[in-house]
């Protein structure tokens, strides 16, 4: 047979199984429910990621404004040492 008949076989067996799944989940309300709470979500997340940038920027420039320059030696570390201690 042709070269691309193994590899469509395999795609087809695996794709196959992921599909009834995916077309099974249309009848739970609680994954419509989920999805809508995921939308709803994602509109505030440009909020969120903006605020985050400010808070980083503004911090990263009191680091690197503060510091000496044996410590920080860039605006760049200073925002390294922003986003490392903002997110532990």
């Amino acid at each position: 047979g042709p070269d691309w008949f193994p590899s469509a076989t395999v795609a087809l067996e695996c794709i196959a199984p992921v599909t009834r799944l995916l077309k099974l989940l249309r009848r739970f309300e609680k994954f419509h429910l989920l999805y809508h709470a995921f939308e709803l979500a994602f509109e505030a997340l440009p909020v969120l990621l903006y605020t985050g940038l400010l808070l980083l920027l503004s911090a990263s420039g009191l680091i690197y404004l503060c510091e000496t320059r044996d410590n920080i030696e860039s605006f760049p570390r200073a925002m390294w040492l922003s986003v490392v201690t903002m997110s532990t």
